[in-house]
């Protein structure tokens, strides 16, 4: 069993107000390359185990590099690893057989990866033809040349050290090693033109063919178009929000085609009349005796100025006084101080007032 994750850098940007870069850590990548999975050893033979490990975001020399056995205590074999990420471990404990030898790989983030290999322990065998190479010779020509036990002599095989190099191999992504022949790493393994980020190509997501520079953003929640941003306006999918500039939950007139609100467009309708005073808004329903902020009266948006006091008052009669109450002589504009009619005095039945400011909204 191998398991071979990718190491694939995924930028985004969240689609609220304030955006940062978000780095997504993966799992290490290790793989074991030497020996193959079913390569025969005699007994008693010192076996080298070697595997490639790597992080997209941890030297190597800081993974922890765990190697186990299903049938033997590891702990003091020896284990070594190169700058390159190359890391062997040698053991000649293994008991006649077959092994499943097993590494284990752990990033500072607790993120796991392992590979597994097995092999056999086995009596020595006759060589029929004494020369260890890719064929019998039966036919008594010259041998054939296998170096690493892959069954590709080196006339084919385009490594013959290395025993998960051969034509046809799996190929492991961004490693520098061409696994199957074919001349070159695999750079780009979505297909889509662009080679991975990791290998400093400009595909941020090297696992979709839809994702990577140049491609149609959509309300995915995705950086569709490698450009740093996730969802940005107009993307394909995208609806209308309205400007909410004093963040009253009333949108004026200005919009912008979004995946979701963003900044100050939040608002799913355009109802605010003055969307620089969060007091103006249509939910205000009291009456005020100094103007908006742009000096209009209209506090509630509803397009109509409402004066709160419309009556006139007066007093009428001559010994017995009748009262109307309500504003002396006439009504007054919004925010004009005025008197209002409380009552009558003396005989002559004059209005007595209080003074009173004539709101609106």
């Amino acid at each position: 069993m191998r398991i071979t994750p990718t190491l694939v850098l995924l930028v985004g940007l969240s689609c609220a107000s304030e955006k940062g870069l978000t780095i997504y850590n993966k799992p290490p990548a290790v793989t074991i390359f030497d020996p193959f999975d079913g390569e025969s050893f005699e007994n008693g033979t010192t076996v080298a185990f070697s595997a490639r490990i790597g992080d997209d975001s941890d030297p190597v020399e800081t993974l922890t590099r765990v190697w186990k056995s299903d049938r033997h205590d590891l702990s003091a074999a020896e284990v070594v690893l190169q700058a390159d990420g190359t890391t062997t471990m040698t053991t000649g404990v293994l008991a006649p057989g077959e092994h499943e030898i097993t590494i284990l790989v752990v990033d500072s983030d607790g993120e796991e990866s392992m590979d597994s290999v097995r092999i056999q322990m086995v009596e020595p065998a006759d060589d029929a033809d004494l020369d260890a190479d890719a064929d019998a010779d039966a036919d008594g020509g010259d041998p054939l040349i296998d170096q690493d036990g892959d069954g590709f002599a080196e006339t084919v095989d385009c490594n013959d050290l290395d025993s998960q190099v051969y034509p046809g191999a799996e190929e492991f992504p961004y490693d520098d090693i061409d696994q199957d022949c074919d001349g070159e790493d695999l750079t780009d393994q979505d297909g889509d033109g662009y080679d991975a980020q990791v290998v400093g190509g400009d595909d941020c997501d090297d696992l979709d063919g839809t994702i990577h520079p140049g491609a149609m953003e959509v309300c995915d929640g995705e950086d569709n178009d490698c450009d740093l941003t996730v969802d940005e306006p107009d993307a394909s999918g995208c609806s209308t929000w309205w400007e909410d500039a004093d963040d009253d939950g009333y949108g004026s007139s200005i919009t912008a085609c979004l995946c979701g609100p963003s900044g100050d467009f939040t608002a799913d309708n355009n109802d605010d009349c003055l969307d620089t005073d969060p007091d103006v808004n249509p939910e205000h329903t009291s009456f005020e005796t100094l103007p908006r902020s742009d000096g209009g009266w209209d506090w509630d948006c509803n397009g109509v100025v409402e004066e709160q006091w419309t009556d006139v008052g007066s007093c009428s009669g001559t010994l017995f006084c009748d009262v109307t109450f309500g504003w002396l002589g006439a009504i007054p504009d919004c925010g004009v101080s005025r008197g209002w009619v409380i009552g009558c005095s003396g005989g002559t039945c004059d209005e007595s007032t209080d003074p009173r400011v004539q709101g609106c909204r």
